[in-house]
């Protein structure tokens, strides 16, 4: 089976749907938006919406800009992979503090600092 990359944004409906628990998005050429519904080359503050997300995966794509605090709204998130993206700025302490996040954290290779 031929593998298959995505390309493109992301569909600007994905932050009204408040029930979505996972997302996995890595290892594709994901550019331009991640609505809020829609934010030019950012994690848009509106996941934060998603409260019952328990796996954030978009490491590997071209994301830029920081990591929204209100992603600690995402009370149930275990796993969370924003690894080889452009991301900058502080680790937020609301995502620090998310106690279910417990199973998965990769940050690594972006230009971000501690707190």
């Amino acid at each position: 089976m031929e593998e298959k990359i995505l390309s493109g944004s992301i569909p600007t409906s994905i932050g009204q749907i408040q029930s979505l628990q996972e997302v996995y998005l890595s290892g594709n050429k994901l550019s331009g938006t991640i609505p809020s519904s829609q934010v030019t080359g950012t994690i848009p503050s509106s996941l934060g919406n998603l409260t019952q997300l328990n796996k954030l995966l978009i490491g590997e794509n071209a994301l830029e800009g920081s990591i929204p605090p209100i992603l600690g709204n995402c009370q149930a998130l275990r796993l969370l992979n924003l690894s080889y993206n452009q991301i900058t700025g502080t680790i937020p302490k609301e995502i620090i503090s998310i106690s279910s996040l417990t199973e998965f954290v990769d940050l690594t290779h972006n230009q971000i600092t501690r707190c």
